[in-house]
């Protein structure tokens, strides 16, 4: 496994600006949350301190899950669920969520429509998904310029999978920020 502490630079962290995230997305305490790709944590955490309620943290690899139950245990996070799942699964109970969130991942996502099927299942009446991915150009972070998404191919996906916009925003030179809401 590469570096963890990466997923925490200080940079990264100012440009994704979770408070800003769960201030469009109009997440409020007592809701839901799926983190998608939970890597380190650091959000997860962020979210279950503001919602103070479940948080579903999914990711593929175990190491990572390591690393957020770490958190959870240093936090006094008792309502994170953790869960190893398997790239493009959703294995969430149908209604469940609220706010669905997916930091720098989206694009690893294979069956993107499938993807987006399952997830909408997951989601509660007028439920959200909050999704951050890169600039569609290169840039020294991130994954090659061939595997990003634009905004308007993320609009294609979701807006076929029955999704409507809610925000796009820009948040710096290599993200940017689009919520859909059912």
């Amino acid at each position: 496994m590469k570096d963890p502490s990466r997923f925490e630079n200080q940079d990264r962290l100012d440009e994704i600006n979770i408070e800003r995230i769960m201030e469009l997305a109009d997440l409020k305490q007592g809701q839901v949350v799926c983190d998608y790709g939970a890597g380190t944590g650091i959000f997860t955490k962020a979210l279950a301190k503001k919602t103070q309620s479940k948080v579903y943290a999914l990711d593929a690899n175990e190491d990572m899950l390591k690393l957020v139950q770490k958190k959870i245990r240093e936090f006094g996070l008792s309502k994170v669920i953790l869960q190893k799942v398997e790239h493009d699964q959703v294995p969430l109970e149908a209604g469940t969520i609220d706010l669905f969130v997916i930091i720098t991942v989206f694009h690893h996502i294979e069956n993107t429509m499938k993807f987006v099927a399952d997830l909408k299942t997951s989601l509660k009446e007028g439920g959200k998904v909050a999704l951050v991915e890169f600039h569609k150009k290169n840039s020294p972070s991130g994954p090659a310029e061939s595997m990003r998404l634009s905004p308007q191919e993320l609009d294609q996906i979701f807006l076929a999978g029955g999704f409507k916009n809610d925000v796009f925003e820009s948040l710096g030179e290599n993200m940017y920020l689009c919520i859909y809401k059912l």
